[in-house]
């Protein structure tokens, strides 16, 4: 049997976007497609997006594209098994956050701000330079009106649970259509 993954962008909105997280490096992309199969008929169809270093040492996260319905079938099992361990299987996001200013919808390299805003502490200092010891999230103080009282803001502008950042994923799933594959 032959497989055939392409690295890709995606073209059509159609489509969803999975994560493979904390695979080992030494596991190819082979061999996950071959596990996959195994859940979903039609696992041909993934196309490599791109990979990036996992959290634990020695992994990988991959990034594949699928049709929606894939996708669907996919993220119900939540993990899958590769070399008798189990490894999580889910949506991924692609929800963009400058590293300059942490706005959402743009990049450190489009960003349009002079002074930066620190992602730990929303401090005019990069967040690399940070030393404070207290989570504030610039992007939670604008959104409340600069109501610096408010306990939502207490967390990092990185924090998976930042309700900005939760927004900004429900934005993206209403932009992404799955009900035609």
């Amino acid at each position: 049997m032959k497989i055939s993954l392409q690295k890709s962008w995606p073209n059509n909105w159609e489509s969803g976007i999975l994560i493979i997280k904390n695979v080992p490096a030494s596991i190819p992309i082979e061999e996950i497609h071959s596990a996959i199969q195994v859940f979903s008929k039609n696992s041909g169809s993934l196309k490599v997006r791109f990979q990036f270093p996992g959290s634990k040492p020695d992994t990988t996260n991959w990034v594949l594209e699928s049709p929606a319905t894939v996708l669907t079938e996919l993220i119900h099992i939540k993990k899958i098994p590769l070399r008798w361990n189990m490894y999580q299987i889910s949506e991924f996001y692609h929800i963009k956050r400058c590293n300059f200013c942490q706005a959402y919808g743009h990049t450190t390299k489009n960003c349009h701000h002079n002074i930066p805003s620190c992602a730990t502490c929303a401090g005019y200092h990069s967040t690399k330079d940070c030393l404070s010891e207290y989570c504030f999230c610039v992007n939670c103080y604008s959104t409340n009106n600069l109501d610096h009282n408010n306990p939502s803001s207490y967390h990092s502008a990185r924090d998976k649970r930042c309700p900005c950042y939760l927004t900004e994923i429900e934005l993206y799933k209403k932009s992404r259509d799955y009900s035609h594959n």
